[in-house]
């Protein structure tokens, strides 16, 4: 047999070397037991062990050994109970005569600690135990230094009521460290659980439509969000968050909390961003099914929710647009919130440039062409010329809130290249204005995506920018000299090479 203890495992004859080491441990998890009578059966047992495959917990050994023993009287109030053990009559009188002038509940101690039992679990408390649930008192039994508990003198109590649920007993016996301790994923001041609603005096029929109206308000919000949070516990909304940001290993708080600086605790969020990116990078490559539908801006997230594919769109359009000019509108007005929510879009194109991250916004294949585009200019020319790798892509502030960045710019020759992606931009050669051909966007349609882009060139041509677009599948599969040409006629740039190709 191999014990199981804290993380190591050891096999059965290690950990007792001989039939006399088990017997000491009989004695000491089981004053009941004559170890001296059943020496022959005990050794009995220690061979049988030593030869089984079986594994078994270290705190569960007690349980599993005495099991081995095969008692058939459990009450110590019966003469069997001690006889069978290894005990005469004399020491049952004597042990029953202590336990009546012992047991009344008044004598427990209340300046020193007492001794407790219920189940496996073992602790100690000052005075009189009462049940967590209804606050009553409690039946216990004293077995020799120990109070053995059984239940609760309140016939009505929900640990009564449903005897079949461990948990609620255990809830309603145990104290709370030792409960969280054995139940580490029952957290009791969660209302999405039924030890939260019983705790609280709700009957077990009243917890269960708790719960599924608790559930029902949580589908809708994203898990690890303060909101989420706030509705789990009950807290208020400035509570939340500040408990779901010292949880959350991606905040700045998390780590101050265990001693870093605030720069420190800034490399250590990017450090764990970059090793997370990784890592699901390589799960989602070797199991992508698996990776369907977890995050709420997927629409296979609330499907799986039970939400329609209609609902589901709209539910992804809202978390999609956490921060949008209409909602800082409605909380800053139209000047002050058009100005917040713009100044903050600037501040982020800014950003993933400083950071090395544009790339996200961009194609290797467009960047091929604008670099082939900027051999035509003079040296004090392209100091005027913007896109991606260059430098960064050029962008307009729009009058009603936001801004629009361009693929490629000629500042003073006021023109502007933008480079289309087939899928991206739903190319009209290969979608109709219904499809969704977008994979991070799905949906929006090849149509909504059409009006947008329009939008954008509108505003470049209000700010007296003339635009063309190339489509990437014309020049990625087509005659990449022929769009060079073309987009240096646009610029005025004409090369003589070119003029001689064509």
């Amino acid at each position: 047999m191999i014990i199981s203890k804290k993380g190591k495992k050891y096999s059965f004859i290690d950990y007792f070397k001989t039939h006399e080491d088990l017997k000491s441990f009989i004695k000491t998890e089981n004053e009941f037991i004559n170890v001296e009578f059943l020496n022959n059966k005990i050794k009995g047992i220690y061979n049988d062990l030593s030869y089984s495959n079986n594994t078994v917990r270290y705190n569960l050994l007690g349980w599993y050994i005495v099991g081995q023993l095969k008692f058939k009287h459990k009450s110590a109030f019966r003469l069997q109970f001690w006889e069978e053990r290894g005990y005469t009559i004399n020491e049952y009188i004597t042990w029953l005569k202590r336990r009546r002038n012992n047991v009344n509940l008044t004598s427990l101690s209340n300046d020193n600690q007492n001794k407790f039992k219920y189940g496996v679990f073992k602790f100690k408390l000052y005075g009189n135990p009462i049940c967590r649930i209804c606050n009553s008192e409690l039946n216990i039994d004293l077995m020799g230094d120990t109070y053995h508990i059984i239940n609760c003198k309140n016939n009505n109590c929900q640990s009564n009521l449903h005897k079949e649920i461990d948990t609620i007993r255990q809830l309603a016996f145990l104290p709370n460290d030792i409960f969280s301790k054995k139940n580490k994923r029952i957290n009791p001041q969660y209302k999405n659980i039924k030890e939260y609603w019983i705790l609280n005096g709700f009957t077990l029929e009243e917890t269960t439509v708790k719960i599924n109206e608790i559930k029902n308000k949580l589908r809708k919000i994203p898990m690890n969000s303060s909101e989420y949070y706030q509705i789990l516990t009950g807290i208020d909304e400035i509570e939340a968050k500040e408990r779901t940001e010292l949880n959350s290993q991606f905040s700045v708080s998390y780590w101050i909390k265990k001693g870093y600086t605030e720069e420190e605790s800034v490399q250590k969020i990017k450090e764990l961003q970059r090793n997370n990116s990784k890592l699901l990078m390589i799960k989602k490559k070797e199991n992508p099914e698996l990776y369907k539908g977890i995050n709420s801006n997927q629409i296979e997230y609330w499907i799986k929710k039970g939400y329609t594919i209609k609902e589901s769109k709209k539910l992804v359009k809202e978390r999609q647009s956490t921060f949008t000019l209409s909602k800082c509108i409605e909380r800053y007005g139209i000047v002050d919130g058009t100005k917040r929510y713009t100044e903050r879009q600037n501040k982020w194109v800014d950003s993933i440039s400083r950071n090395g991250n544009i790339k996200n916004g961009y194609s290797k294949i467009s960047q091929d062409l604008f670099w082939r585009i900027l051999e035509n200019y003079n040296i004090d020319e392209k100091n005027n010329v913007f896109f991606a790798t260059k430098n960064s892509e050029f962008k307009i502030n729009k009058e009603s809130g936001g801004i629009c960045l361009y693929d490629f710019a000629d500042i003073k020759g006021k023109k502007i290249i933008e480079f289309n992606g087939d899928i991206f931009h739903g190319n009209p050669k290969k979608y109709k204005s219904t499809d969704f051909p977008n994979p991070f966007k799905k949906t929006t349609s090849a149509g909504e995506i059409w009006e947008k882009d329009k939008i954008k060139l509108n505003i470049a041509k209000i700010n007296g920018y003339k635009t063309l677009i190339i489509w990437e599948t014309d020049y990625r599969y087509g005659n990449k000299e022929k769009i060079i040409k073309k987009c240096l006629n646009f610029l005025n740039k004409q090369n003589e090479e070119h003029e001689k190709i064509y």
